[in-house]
């Protein structure tokens, strides 16, 4: 068997087609196509879907494929991987609060508002509101600046924070 090309899929009949490693088009009757992606792990048979024709050409579909196969061949999850790539990317200002939520129980005293209340007061203003996949070094110079020289102990931990 060979492996697919655009016109084939372009062309495919109801049915599953194989690609080659476990990668499928699947044509159901209705003439909608999506890919899935067959992998073994822990001696178990998985399909694994990879998302529509119209979201994936069969190039992306391949090198999706790849990626999911490695990661069941180092032990890892394909689909938990797939799935890690859908979710959102949080603002800095959610990214905090959780880690704040999550780290407040080993903290003594007044320690867990000061960390949220730091962040609140001289983060929250310019960063809160990005996604934390789009803050740079800039930005956090940019917080830190006003009060490096006049507040130099809150600035050290207000790094941290926003680091953490």
């Amino acid at each position: 068997m060979g492996k697919l090309n655009a016109l084939g899929v372009k062309n495919a009949k109801p049915g599953r087609h194989g690609d080659g490693d476990g990668l499928y088009l699947v044509v159901k009757p209705t003439g909608a196509k999506s890919w899935i992606l067959r992998v073994q792990r822990d001696k178990m048979r998985r399909d694994i879907g990879l998302g529509s024709l119209a979201a994936l050409t069969l190039a992306e579909a391949r090198v999706k494929a790849v990626e999911l196969r490695k990661h069941a061949l180092n032990g890892r999850d394909p689909i938990a991987e797939r799935d890690r790539d859908r979710r959102p990317i949080p603002t800095f200002k959610e990214a905090a609060k959780k880690t704040h939520a999550a780290l407040k129980s080993g903290w003594v005293g007044k320690s867990a508002d000061a960390f949220l209340s730091s962040l609140e007061t001289y983060a929250f203003p310019s960063l809160g509101n990005r996604r934390v996949d789009t803050i740079e070094a800039a930005n956090i110079q940019k917080v830190l600046t006003p009060i490096w020289t006049t507040k130099p102990e809150l600035a050290r931990k207000l790094r941290m924070r926003i680091g953490c």
